[in-house]
């Protein structure tokens, strides 16, 4: 979801694509960024954090060091420094993506539901067809 990432590599900061993060990297995160991967604070005081769209919560969430953000969260206010802890699709996101997509199989209870609606259908037009050609006949 993020683009862009702040990075601490070989002691110099740097902006790398965000798929290019590996776990272990040290990222900077500020105001209005969009969280590149899982990571756990590390260096700073405070951040308001909007991780609505992965877990529902309405108002933004306050984290200190040793708080986990995750992946596609906003930051809201403050900034702070973080250790990538997961990317891709190891995040908490791209485990939610995954979920989603095996969500398609049909349980029994929707084919019974099915099955039984495909019947009434069915029966009906066949009901219909019959009291046409009776009244037809008449």
């Amino acid at each position: 979801m993020a683009l862009k990432a702040r990075v601490k590599r070989e002691g110099s900061w740097i902006d790398l694509p965000a798929r290019e993060l590996v776990p272990g990297d040290i990222v900077h995160i500020e105001n209005g960024d969009i969280v590149p991967a899982d990571c756990l604070l590390c260096d700073g005081k405070y951040l308001s954090v909007d991780q609505a769209a992965l877990t529902g919560e309405s108002l933004p969430v306050d984290k200190i060091v040793n708080d986990t953000l995750y992946s596609g969260s906003v930051i809201k206010q403050g900034n702070m420094q973080a250790l990538v802890t997961s990317t891709g699709s190891k995040t908490f996101f791209g485990n939610t993506a995954k979920l989603v997509q095996t969500a398609g199989n049909v349980s029994h209870f929707q084919e019974s539901v099915l099955g039984i609606g495909k019947f009434l259908i069915y029966g009906t037009l066949l009901f219909s067809v019959l009291i046409i050609a009776k009244e037809l006949y008449q």
